[in-house]
């Protein structure tokens, strides 16, 4: 088994369908040391051992290349995705009401500043909201609300945008996957496309963390296989 494969991952059967996936990251003296891809966490075992359990087929080599996305990094399985984003939604959509629902009991007499950034300054003390909506975005989500019938499920974050506001996150993406390259030739050679790769999908859940706060879309990251042709074009 050649451990200086930077594609190299181990995968681990379960029971029914699921698996389990380890990136290889080094050996040191007769020790591999692994990293879960699933939950992020890392640990060693023995050469020998790791030997053993590829002989009797515990463990098998796959390409990094070849294991789903939502297997990286925290998302686990597809369904448990689904929840998780499920929450992230429902818990926006009540932050986005709060705010509606302080200026339409207020009966302001216009949505101008003079009277919406009171309202707003209020509702994010309630909240402890270190960032609150624009006084246009504000608007935006009392007309979606209002002309909805009233349907709390409009304050939603929009999941599919096209146009200009497609290519503004094809642009952001690009400028997240460079910077992340960039970082890893500077401290090590030669780079390692799984490293960085999961340190780019790490940076994009960190982002859309925020963007989800501020009702932006949410960012997708590229496959691993448009990151290794960026790596070698640069």
């Amino acid at each position: 088994m050649n451990v200086d494969n930077s594609d190299l991952v181990l995968v681990k059967e379960l029971s029914g369908k699921s698996k389990t996936y380890y990136l290889v990251e080094q050996r040191d003296n007769n020790r591999v040391t692994l990293t879960d891809l699933g939950s992020g966490a890392t640990f060693e075992i023995g050469s020998e051992q790791l030997q053993k359990l590829l002989d009797a087929d515990k463990l098998r080599v796959a390409n990094i290349a070849d294991i789903p996305k939502n297997s990286i990094f925290g998302f686990g399985h597809a369904k448990t995705k689904s929840i998780i984003t499920d929450q992230s939604i429902e818990k926006e959509i009540a932050r986005r009401f709060s705010y509606v629902e302080r200026v339409l009991q207020s009966k302001c007499n216009g949505y101008t500043e003079k009277w919406l950034r009171p309202l707003v300054k209020d509702v994010a003390r309630k909240l402890i909201d270190s960032s609150p909506p624009s006084n246009s975005t504000l608007v935006r989500w009392i007309k979606a609300y209002m002309s909805s019938g009233c349907e709390k499920s409009s304050l939603a974050p929009a999941k599919n945008k096209m146009g200009n506001r497609k290519t503004k996150i094809d642009l952001e993406l690009s400028k997240v996957l460079d910077q992340t390259i960039l970082k890893h030739k500077q401290k090590s050679h030669p780079i390692r496309y799984a490293d960085i790769y999961i340190d780019f999908q790490k940076e994009i859940s960190r982002m859309n963390e925020d963007r989800a706060k501020n009702g932006e879309d949410l960012l997708e990251a590229c496959s691993y296989q448009t990151l290794v042709k960026r790596c070698k074009k640069q």
